[in-house]
């Protein structure tokens, strides 16, 4: 089944290239549809992968929370770090940390950010959060803890 919006898209990219012949447009169309169907697997891989750091996090009763933007974050985080923007950790941790009694550990780049998102994590109940700073507080702590 075609999508028609990769097919429009593909219309309006032949237009703008001048591109008339059929074999030229269905290039496109394939290149249109290409993309558009990896963009779809590479939201599908993020949400899956996000699940699975999760589900290890809780198999080792602790989170760590990075709670900068997804700019900050993809320079450099926590191994095993869920990203949640601190605007966003009252909506999304409940279903990512579903047992409010897991240790949270919370950083950000200072400490300020992850002192907004402890409070909005302790106003919902969670009874064990750690705000330990900025990322290289938490680097060294999780060196520290980590199994070896």
């Amino acid at each position: 089944m075609v999508d028609p919006v990769a097919y429009i898209d593909s219309e309006l990219e032949c237009l703008k290239a001048g591109v008339t012949s059929t074999e030229g447009r269905k290039s496109l169309l394939k290149k249109a549809i290409h993309y558009k169907y990896l963009e779809k697997f590479m939201k599908v891989f993020a949400v899956i992968a996000l699940m699975l750091t999760s589900l290890l996090a809780i198999a080792e009763e602790s989170v760590w929370l990075d709670v900068r933007s997804a700019q900050e974050f993809g320079g450099g985080h926590v191994p095993v770090a869920l990203n949640i923007p601190h605007t966003d950790v009252a909506e999304k941790a409940p279903a990512l940390i579903p047992n409010k009694d897991t240790k949270v550990y919370v950083y950000c780049r200072s400490g300020r950010r992850a002192d907004v998102a402890l409070k909005a994590l302790q106003a919902q109940g969670y009874t064990n959060v750690h705000n330990v700073g900025g990322l290289e507080e938490a680097e060294e702590l999780y060196d520290t803890q980590r199994p070896r």
